[in-house]
C-alpha cells in the first residue's frame, strides 16, 4: 500500500497556529493578538491606548519571528525632537557630495515589514506630516525617486487619547483603536512574577509570500446577504446613538471583517466577526 504524502499546511492554516503559538505564551493577550494579526492581514493601521510595558511592541515582534524571511520591526518612541531622518534614514552624505540627493534606509521604516511608533502624539509636525504620507500611499522619495514601501501594517501607541487638533489626520487613518493594559488577574500577575522568559516558542513558521496570500484569500471570503444586513443594522444603530463613522471609515469594513474571519481560520464572514466593529466603527 503505497503512503499518502503528508499535506502542506495552507498560509491560513500556519497563520492559525502561529496565533496559538503567541496565545500559549502572552499572558491575557488573546484579543490583542488577534487585533494585530487582523490589522497586518487588512494592511491596515491600528492604534493602541494602553501604559507603558503592556507588552504591544513585543507582541509584534515575535509575531514577525514566526516569518522566516521577514526583517524586524521598526521600533521607535516618538517625541517633539523626533525629525523624518530618525524614521526614514539620514541623506547620504557621500551621494550629496557628488550632486545626488539619497537617503541612507537600511535597517530604517522603509525597509520594515510592519512599523510601531510608540508615543505618537508626542510627534513632532514635520514627523507626523512624513508618516502620515507612508501610511496613506504605502510609498517613499529616497532621494532617487518614489518606491513602494514593504510595510504589511502600521501600529501607533499612546497613553492617552490625542489632543493636538495637528495630529487628527494619523488618528483618523487609524482604522482599528483599541484600549489594552496590564493583566487583570492574580493568577496571571503570578506567572509575570514567576517565569523571566515569556518569549513565545513559534513552532510553526511562514513566509513574507505566504502571509500575503493570507492577505489575498482573505479579501475573497464571502460575506452572506444576511451577515450585510447585520453589518447595516450595526451601523444605523451606532448613527442613532451619536456615533457617526466617517465615509472614509465605512468602505474598510468589509476588508476588516474578511481580515479577523481568515485569522480565525473561517472560510466565509459570519456573525461572530462583527464583534471587532466595536474597535473599527466609532
Amino acid at each position: 500500500m503505497a503512503r499518502s504524502t503528508p499535506q502542506t499546511p495552507s498560509p491560513q492554516a500556519k497563520l492559525v497556529q502561529i496565533i496559538k503559538d503567541l496565545d500559549a505564551s502572552l499572558i491575557e493577550k488573546t484579543d490583542d493578538i488577534h487585533l494585530v494579526v487582523t490589522t497586518i492581514v487588512a494592511n491596515s493601521a491600528l492604534l493602541f491606548v494602553s501604559p507603558p510595558g503592556s507588552g504591544k511592541s513585543f507582541l509584534i515582534e515575535n509575531f514577525f519571528r514566526a516569518v522566516t524571511d521577514a526583517t524586524k520591526p521598526f521600533v521607535y518612541v516618538m517625541g517633539k525632537f523626533t525629525e523624518p531622518k530618525h524614521l526614514f534614514g539620514p541623506v547620504d552624505v557621500l551621494a550629496l557630495k557628488e550632486g545626488r540627493n539619497h537617503v541612507i534606509t537600511k535597517g530604517m521604516l522603509p525597509e520594515a515589514p510592519a512599523v510601531f511608533l510608540d508615543e505618537i502624539w508626542k510627534s513632532s509636525t514635520a514627523a507626523a506630516n512624513s508618516i502620515l504620507r507612508v501610511v496613506n500611499e504605502r510609498m517613499f522619495n529616497d532621494g532617487g525617486g518614489e518606491r513602494k514601501i514593504p510595510a504589511r501594517a502600521f501600529f501607533f501607541a499612546s497613553n492617552e487619547w490625542p489632543q493636538d487638533g495637528e495630529l487628527g489626520a494619523i488618528f483618523d487613518r487609524c482604522v482599528i483603536r483599541k484600549t489594552t493594559g496590564y493583566v487583570t488577574k492574580r493568577a496571571s500577575r503570578s506567572q509575570l512574577l514567576r517565569k523571566m522568559d515569556h518569549t513565545p516558542a513559534m513552532a510553526t513558521t511562514m513566509t513574507l509570500s505566504e502571509l500575503d496570500q493570507c492577505t489575498a484569500d482573505a479579501m475573497l471570503l464571502p460575506i452572506p446577504e444576511p451577515v450585510w444586513k447585520l453589518v447595516e443594522e450595526i451601523v444605523e444603530t451606532c448613527i442613532a446613538q451619536g456615533i457617526r463613522p466617517s465615509d472614509r471609515r465605512l468602505p474598510l469594513v468589509g476588508k476588516i471583517v474578511r481580515a479577523i474571519a481568515n485569522v480565525h481560520g473561517a472560510t466565509e464572514v459570519n456573525q461572530d466577526h462583527l464583534e471587532i466593529h466595536s474597535n473599527v466603527l466609532w
